[in-house]
């Protein structure tokens, strides 16, 4: 293996996963957390990361570096060939990785238009009579649009289509989402 151990973790997002080893050559089906893909596009190296037994009964969290030789589509992920990983042992020790980019490369100002989902966790969602519904905790996808997970003050949860004409203002410096929200979505769920 000629992955690189690095220590640091602050300046990582978790993004994804190994669900598990593809084929013989040391390949790994990487799913996404929140079921898109683009953050893919825009990094040559992945981070993984991996809980490893350092004495009998103490783990860490160990985070290895390889560069990304291949990456394409597979059935709800993608498949990755990484330069350091040359068979389906070592790959299969890093099932249950978990997939980490730059924080940096989700860094925005308020005037960007392209941005990743991922960016607005933790937002508050507005709804058009300016009422606060929860905030962004999660994201989902049901085949058709992208979700957003909102987890409310009373400790539910329900879901809201990522829908372009429902956003009313997208503010990134006070994070916060303003949506006209149809009736009963909050039931809906």
């Amino acid at each position: 293996m000629t992955g690189t151990i690095i220590e640091s973790c602050d300046q990582f997002k978790s993004v994804g996963k190994i669900r598990r080893a593809h084929g013989i050559r040391g390949e790994l089906f990487l799913i996404s957390f929140s079921k898109n893909f683009d953050w893919l596009e825009d990094v040559n190296e992945a981070t993984l990361v991996k809980r490893e037994e350092v004495e009998e009964g103490n783990f860490k969290e160990v985070r290895y570096q390889f560069p990304i030789n291949k990456a394409k589509t597979h059935k709800v992920g993608r498949i990755l060939k990484l330069d350091g990983i040359t068979d389906r042992n070592l790959a299969e020790s890093f099932e249950g990785a978990v997939f980490q980019v730059p924080q940096g490369l989700f860094e925005t100002t308020e005037s960007s238009e392209d941005f990743y989902l991922l960016q607005l966790k933790d937002f508050d969602l507005i709804d058009q009579e300016q009422e606060l519904r929860g905030k962004v905790s999660a994201f989902g996808n049901n085949g058709a649009q992208d979700l957003l997970v909102i987890s409310t003050a009373e400790g539910n949860e329900f879901e809201v289509p990522y829908v372009e004409s429902w956003i009313k203002q997208l503010d990134f410096t006070e994070k916060k989402i303003v949506m006209n929200l149809p009736d009963g979505i909050e039931e809906n769920n």
